[in-house]
């Protein structure tokens, strides 16, 4: 297998924010995290919002809402799935590649290829939209193409809230649903054309 060219993240790729030691030097004098080039959607994730969560220096990052294909009405209207901002702030402070992997879950919301019913693995429940994002994260500052052997999965509770995304091995029958499919989830809820 070939080795993966890595394309280093840059302040037009990732923005200031997201480059390492940049990340404590991103807020500005008022402490709120300034507008990046990484666009609004990282910004808005850990915005900070003094509030009930707020104690002491402690900020909670907002909610991020992502337009998504609706799972019990696939061809109705777009609806909004939420990105917790507990657990964005949990990827940002103690898993950083996952956090820029929150990029390939929009990605994936916003252009799932397949939506699965009775997720198994996670008590949450709810729904596993997958799709192939153009390129991920593989550590920090490394941005590769997403390989084709694998699919993007990101986990919605009932509540349309995101509890967890990540990488997974491709079925061998149908290259944009997981591994194992079958077992992991109920069934397929949706199926995209294009």
């Amino acid at each position: 297998m070939p080795t993966p060219t890595v394309k280093p993240a840059t302040e037009t790729t990732a923005g200031p924010c997201l480059q390492g030691e940049g990340r404590q030097d991103a807020r500005g004098e008022s402490g709120r995290l300034r507008d990046f080039s990484c666009g609004p959607f990282l910004a808005d994730v850990l915005s900070e919002a003094p509030g009930p969560a707020y104690n002491g220096g402690e900020h909670v990052a907002a909610d991020f809402p992502c337009k998504t294909t609706d799972p019990k009405n696939p061809t109705g209207p777009k609806i909004d799935a939420i990105f917790p901002g507990v657990y964005t702030l949990r990827l940002y402070k103690y898993s950083p590649v996952d956090f820029e992997n929150l990029r390939a879950a929009k990605y994936v919301l916003e252009n799932p290829k397949r939506i699965f019913f009775g997720v198994r693995v996670f008590n949450q429940g709810g729904w596993c939209y997958t799709g192939r994002p153009p390129e991920w994260y593989i550590k920090e500052q490394a941005i590769v193409p997403f390989p084709k052997h694998r699919v993007f999965a990101v986990y919605v509770n009932l509540n349309m809230q995101v509890y967890e995304c990540r990488a997974e091995y491709a079925a061998k029958d149908d290259p944009l649903c997981p591994v194992d499919w079958q077992k992991r989830y109920r069934g397929l809820t949706w199926k995209s054309t294009s």
